[in-house]
């Protein structure tokens, strides 16, 4: 997956419901992954849990409710300045496309509404 700059991290997690909860990461950019030209270009990925992962989530001890983070899918942000809207990719190039043109070098993330 070559380097990345992993710098900031955000969470939804709805509850003990059956929703999934999700995880994002941004990565603040300057990969030296010869397969990217967009030195710069940093993404916004998506985690969600899968099945396997959610079994922790109700563990007692709180050091075993990280397995939650154990397995799942990643997923990256891709913006359209076509028809001003957004989706998740597993593609991570287009991920990284798509910030090196809407917003390289996302350093934070901010959350809103949290609940």
């Amino acid at each position: 997956m070559g380097e990345t700059n992993l710098q900031s991290f955000a969470y939804f997690d709805p509850g003990p419901s059956s929703i999934i909860p999700t995880f994002y990461i941004t990565n603040g950019g300057r990969i030296s992954d010869p397969k990217v030209d967009m030195k710069d270009a940093g993404e916004l990925r998506r985690f969600t849990p899968d099945n396997d992962a959610m079994s922790y989530r109700h563990r007692r001890k709180d050091l075993r409710k990280w397995g939650v983070l154990e397995s799942g899918t990643i997923e990256y942000l891709v913006l359209s300045n076509v028809d001003e809207t957004f989706w998740w990719t597993s593609d991570l190039m287009k991920g990284r496309e798509s910030a090196a043109i809407h917003f390289p070098h996302p350093g934070s993330v901010e959350v809103r509404g949290g609940g």
